[in-house]
């Protein structure tokens, strides 16, 4: 799935829309107006920013003011001393406190002591402190950093002093003789300075800020931006002249350099230059304050008698990014463009220009958000007042309509957007792109979900799974009818398919590449789905296709007011669609979908496995409706058996048991977390602060240690302290989607009628990373089973009809179930129902027929079976005992009436006689509902 926008509709109602299905023409809801941040950053905390960054990032940083704040740590000697009081204290006093101070060599300290002078020896044996002898200054850091005042900003980091003064701290560069306040705040200045460097600044050397510009602007851009370094950061800049029309301001500051890039994010070069963070942090003055300082840097004006344009040009496509991003928030109106790169010629000398990214801000006009479609309602407008020529427009500006309407003499939907802080830009074009990252990242804003992102900053919401998001119960119809004109012809021949379901339809300008792309679907996510990389529906048009040479025709609606109808081939050599044809009519209030494709197939030899496969579907989706017309115009029916349904799957993360080496070195080096605390928190399914601490003391791994340092060998040993750690919570099971043991139960009373049947749910396990959990239902006895063990598989609710025998089911079943310990016959009518629900089922082959004998899989399979048995085995053992009591009963209790029995043989027979008729009269009833249903689902 991928993110919703709201679009426009004709008739300016607002509907919610996902990106992949909108086409060129539609209207975007974006915000029309500038918008404030709520309250705005009123100063950077450097301290709280460098924290955030990583121990590789702040490895050259130190921190000054800080040496006082570690304690010293008093010396065996000191401590000794301090033991001692202004009386004489004897030889053996001395060798006892030193023991009691746990001093492993107290001869050695209180000799150490006499020759230093600090114990006078008054008389034989008997000492007193020398007062007059002062100790040697401690410190409670290394001798260099205290004498220095630089504490480096890692061992700062692992080690804070209980009492910080913020006000004096300093943070610069080894080396470096300036630093950073820990408080800078944020002023008209600082935004000013931060305007310049985005538009004329770079960083040379890690140390080397220069800013550039041109001569005539020393005595305006070049003197504000020296008052605003001096009364920012304190600095005096240099300021040179590189030749007769250009004048650098350079300061040569390491730790304003590494604030600019590394804290705030600004970039080095004209390349890779960003809006500092903080701009968007701001309040809206302030935003303004750096817009106007890169506009003098960098910005060229065109003056016009109706209104002024701006022309910014950036080579950084991160920058052009950023500044439409602050051009929107600030409701200015900019339209923006791109210059390939090109050669040119520059005093006869050949130059190559790269390509530039180029902003046209317009002052004086009204932006492009604010036109609002008025065709819709142009009659009702034109009725109201007749004589304005602008109604006959396409669209007209919020403005003028306000200006020449009352807001209750414009139809409703007309006036909500109106008088709305919401505007509409119409898609141009639509791109679909291959991201180069295996993660996809999800923002979620709680209770509303609804955002806004992009370019141009649209308004985006959620979006969920269709079916999910529809929750209808499910109505499907399938019809195969001979497409040869001698109906006896052999197999294999042409045959006309038509599938038909009540989903929620697909939108229409999406229809081709959905049915007619390989490899279209959006499902690659860590979320339990029945496929995942849009093949089978394709794949299935495509085998027609190659097999008889006719064309698809896909129709579907998606509002319930129109459905589209799209004839098509796909062409293989490009991978895309190719409509024939397409028609639209009224859908009278219904949406779904229905396919009509014709394929070559040999219907003789499959027809057990397509009633097979519906038979199996009903079984586990009994909340489903499902008719089957084969090629005689025979129907075959799956009625509902409940209304409930399963809920639905969410994505999740990797479960701590399940994760291999692998793994956790893909997850090690996507990660952004500083700290192996933040990281098993950030990154492992239901594992919180307090059994994250509990796992990195078990498994010898520092809290405070990045995850990136980890070595080859910590990696290896943490994964098997992830496998042998047992205080980890179990997966949650709340993402995944059972069947659930109502919806079998139903679904096996109604297809297998057992005589006993019994549903076992297994706790969520995991393997690989992956959660999953297990299924069983068994059957005995009843109408439908036949003498002997029936295996039914399922994974994520789809049934696996071949290769039984290499499925971990078949061995479970057949090599670790001793089926005489819970005495069931060899031969007893017997079926067993495996369910696999997972995030991932592991296949052996891409098939997608049978699934690996995981040991954990395995051994859940196996517990729920036994589980299974056991009620069943108890059953058993009843009807047993039942039976051998009725057995009794009937040996007394037919004793002396076997007169009455020939009496009643002769009464049965005659009264069977009266009942020859009923059977053929109860299959006439079934033949005229049959083709009922049949003229019902087929449209007839």
């Amino acid at each position: 799935s991928s993110h919703n926008v709201f679009v426009l509709t004709e008739d300016l109602r607002v509907a919610c829309k996902e990106t992949r299905f909108l086409e060129p023409g539609e209207r975007v809801l974006v915000p029309n107006g500038s918008l404030e941040t709520s309250g705005g950053m009123t100063e950077i905390d450097v301290l709280e920013e460098l924290m955030n960054l990583s121990p590789q990032q702040t490895g050259g940083i130190v921190v000054r003011g800080l040496a006082k704040s570690y304690p010293p740590k008093p010396t065996q000697s000191q401590l000794l001393l301090a033991t001692v009081d202004g009386a004489a204290v004897s030889w053996t006093e001395l060798r006892t406190n030193a023991s009691e101070l746990g001093m492993k060599s107290p001869q050695d300290v209180i000799y150490i002591l006499r020759r230093g002078g600090f114990l006078r020896n008054v008389r034989r044996g008997e000492y007193r402190v020398n007062r007059s002898k002062r100790t040697q200054r401690r410190y409670g850091v290394p001798r260099d950093w205290a004498r220095c005042d630089a504490i480096p900003f890692n061992y700062f980091r692992s080690r804070p002093p209980p009492d910080i003064d913020d006000s004096r701290l300093l943070f610069s560069v080894k080396q470096g003789r300036r630093g950073l306040p820990s408080k800078i705040p944020v002023t008209r200045e600082l935004m000013r300075i931060l305007g310049y460097f985005s538009s004329e600044g770079s960083i040379h050397a890690d140390y080397k800020v220069t800013f550039s510009f041109g001569s005539h602007e020393l005595d305006t851009h070049v003197r504000d931006l020296v008052h605003c370094l001096r009364q920012v950061f304190g600095v005096e800049p240099i300021i040179t002249r590189e030749h007769g029309t250009a004048v650098n301001v350079v300061i040569n500051d390491s730790m304003l350099a590494f604030f600019f890039t590394r804290v705030l994010g600004t970039g080095t070069l004209s390349s890779d230059k960003r809006v500092p963070w903080v701009v968007f942090s701001a309040v809206r003055a302030m935003a303004e304050e750096y817009l106007n300082a890169y506009v003098r840097g960098d910005g060229y004006v065109q003056l016009a008698k109706r209104n002024r344009k701006i022309t910014l040009a950036t080579s950084s496509r991160s920058l052009f990014t950023d500044l439409r991003f602050l051009l929107t928030l600030l409701g200015r109106h900019f339209t923006a463009s791109f210059d390939s790169p090109s050669e040119r010629e520059v005093k006869g000398v050949k130059a190559r220009f790269r390509g530039s990214h180029l902003i046209y801000i317009r002052e004086g006009l009204a932006p492009e958000s604010s036109s609002v479609p008025i065709d819709h309602y142009r009659k009702e407008l034109v009725s109201v007042r007749p004589r304005l020529s602008n109604l006959y427009r396409s669209t007209v500006q919020k403005k003028w309509l306000k200006d020449h309407f009352r807001s209750d003499e414009m139809p409703r939907e007309l006036r909500n957007f109106v008088l709305s802080d919401a505007g509409a830009l119409a898609v141009k074009s639509v791109q679909q792109v291959d991201s180069d990252s295996e993660w996809v990242y999800d923002l979620s804003v709680e209770e509303v979900e609804r955002f806004i992102g992009g370019d141009g900053i649209a308004l985006l919401h959620n979006s969920m799974d269709a079916a999910e998001l529809y929750g209808v119960l499910p109505e499907i119809y399938v019809r195969l009818i001979s497409e040869n004109s001698a109906v006896d012809a052999p197999d294999p021949k042409p045959y006309r398919l038509s599938v038909v379901d009540n989903g929620p339809g697909v939108e229409p300008s999406q229809v081709p590449s959905a049915f007619g792309k390989v490899f279209y679907g959006s499902k690659y996510v860590l979320r339990q789905s029945r496929g995942m990389f849009g093949l089978g529906g394709t794949m299935a048009i495509l085998y027609g296709q190659i097999t008889t040479n006719k064309p698809v025709l896909i129709t579907s609606s998606a509002d319930g007011k129109k459905r589209h109808s799209f004839e098509m081939i796909i062409d293989i050599a490009e991978n895309k669609p190719v409509v024939l044809k397409r028609e639209s009519t009224d859908a009278g209030g219904k949406t779904g979908t229905r396919v009509d494709l014709t394929l070559e197939g040999d219907y003789l030899r499959a027809s057990q496995k397509i009633i097979d496969y519906l038979r199996q579907t009903a079984l586990v989706a009994s909340y489903a409706n499902l008719a089957f017309v084969d090629p005689q115009g025979q129907l075959t029916f799956f009625e509902r058996a409940t209304t409930s349904m399963p809920p639905a799957p969410k994505e999740t993360l990797p479960h701590p048991h399940g994760i291999d080496v692998e793994a956790l070195k893909r997850i090690i080096k996507l990660t952004e977390e500083t700290t192996m605390l933040s990281f098993m928190k950030t990154h492992f399914h239901r594992v919180g602060e307090k059994i994250a601490k509990k796992f990195l003391e078990f498994a010898g791994i520092s809290p405070r240690l990045a995850p990136k340092k980890l070595t080859n060998q910590q990696i290896v040993a943490m994964v098997g302290a992830l496998q042998n750690f047992q205080e980890f919570l179990q997966p949650d099971a709340s993402v995944l989607s059972p069947v659930g043991e109502e919806i079998l139960q139903a679904g096996i009373t109604k297809e297998l009628q057992p005589e006993f049947s019994a549903v076992v749910a297994r706790p969520p396990s995991s393997y690989s990373g992956f959660p999953f959990l297990v299924e069983v239902g068994m059957a005995y006895g009843g109408k439908v089973l036949q003498p002997g063990l029936k295996l039914f598989r399922f994974a994520n609710r789809i049934p696996l009809l071949y290769d039984e025998s290499s499925d971990v089911s078949f061995k479970v079943m057949n090599e670790e179930i001793d089926w005489r310990r819970y005495h069931v016959p060899q031969d007893a009518p017997l079926g067993v129902i495996t369910h696999i629900a997972s995030t991932k089922i592991p296949y052996k082959t891409v098939g997608k027929e049978y699934i690996a004998d995981r040991p954990e899989i395995e051994k859940e399979l196996r517990n729920a079976t036994r589980e299974a048995l056991r009620r069943l085995s108890i059953y058993l053992s009843r009807k047993g005992s039942m039976e051998a009591v009725q057995r009794k009963m009937n040996i007394y209790g037919n004793m002396g009436k076997t007169k009455e029995v020939e009496g009643e043989v002769e009464g049965e027979v005659t009264e069977a006689e009266t009942m020859g008729a009923e059977p053929e009269r109860q299959a006439e009833e079934k033949k005229e509902i049959e083709q009922k249903k049949i003229e019902e689902y087929s449209g007839e």
